[in-house]
């Protein structure tokens, strides 16, 4: 979200400023190529994933939609967020500042600080969305409709708007509020719901797996199997939380720190802005490892990209996984 560099230094330029000048250590250029492998390793992923989904019709069911929502919010990260942190990398603050403008800097800060957020919340979202599946399966169906998910991902939009607004005036307040207040609302509040929805459904499967030890009907025995899929998506998105949580916690603690210790060496926490980035990437991947029909998706999306090496490209058996595979059928309480 918000870069560590506004809470250290004013983007005017001096009067005595002659002009940008690039960094020109080796340490500069590697960080740089590291974030240009990021943007086109995150454009890739998400991209990708959202045709996937969109291409196969059977995989549009409501989860997917929160998915789709966090593919989108890391690519506005990806075009917008990660070129500007690249000059920011290779030339110091102030000439980029220089380079970029104040007022462009400025709406930059709002837009990182933006998407960030909606990519935290679409997280928040699928949990909650599990959560639902899992714990009350019968309502679920009635309750989370497509166009309810709209509405929610709206909500969620809207929600990451009022908190980068609240840049200027809590600035203008105290640096340290706002530092605060971004913790609190963007990364504390989430985490806090993501952990009583996780901990609500590993309750639920726990009482579930005694009271199967009990009962061997052939109903029964569909509504277990239906579960275990649901148990199996919460699984998964567990997964892709935990993903989350290394590679963003260490940002957000060290932007606070910053707030409050500003001769934090900017350099060393800079590493913490690259790694908040590198979660654009790693999203889309552990999805497509870990789900098993969203990997045959991307599979055939592959194949026809490389239509001479079709056939080595996707096994027959991805193919008979595929067409096959109980997860294919149009159900909301499929996988993930």
């Amino acid at each position: 979200m918000e870069v560590t560099y506004t809470n250290k230094s004013n983007t005017s330029t001096p009067e005595d400023f002659e002009g940008p000048k690039l960094i020109g250590t080796i340490g500069s250029f590697v960080r740089a190529s590291l974030i240009c492998l990021l943007i086109i390793a995150a454009l890739v992923a998400n991209i990708f994933v959202c045709l996937a989904v969109y291409k196969q019709r059977s995989a549009r069911r409501i989860t997917r939609y929160f998915i789709v929502n966090l593919c989108v919010a890391d690519v506005f990260v990806t075009v917008i967020s990660m070129p500007v942190w690249m000059i920011f990398l290779l030339f110091d603050n102030t000439s980029a500042a220089y380079l970029l403008g104040d007022t462009f800097v400025l709406i930059w800060i709002h837009v990182d600080i933006l998407c960030g957020t909606a990519s935290i919340l679409s997280l928040t979202s699928i949990s909650v969305d599990r959560y639902i599946a899992v714990t009350k399966p019968y309502s679920y169906v009635r309750f989370m409709t497509g166009k309810r998910a709209l509405h929610i991902i709206g909500v969620i939009w809207m929600y990451s708007m009022i908190v980068a607004a609240m840049n200027k005036p809590l600035k203008e307040y105290e640096i340290k509020a706002y530092a605060l207040f971004v913790m609190c609302a963007s990364f504390l509040l989430p985490l806090f719901i993501i952990i009583v929805a996780y901990g609500s459904m590993f309750r639920v499967a726990m009482r579930h797996t005694r009271d199967q030890t009990h009962r061997a009907n052939a109903e029964c025995q569909r509504h277990h199997n239906r579960f275990k899929r649901d148990l199996k998506a919460a699984k998964t998105i567990g997964f892709v939380i935990g993903t989350f949580l290394c590679c963003w916690a260490p940002f957000i603690f060290v932007s606070v720190a910053f707030a409050f210790f500003p001769e934090i060496d900017q350099v060393d926490a800079s590493f913490t802005k690259w790694l908040s980035y590198l979660n654009a990437v790693l999203s889309p991947v552990v999805y497509t490892c870990v789900d098993k029909q969203l990997r045959c998706l991307v599979w055939k999306r592959l194949s026809k990209c490389c239509p001479k090496n079709r056939k080595g490209f996707i096994s027959t058996k991805h193919e008979r996984s595929f067409a096959t595979s109980e997860y294919s059928r149009s159900t909301p309480m499929a996988i993930v």
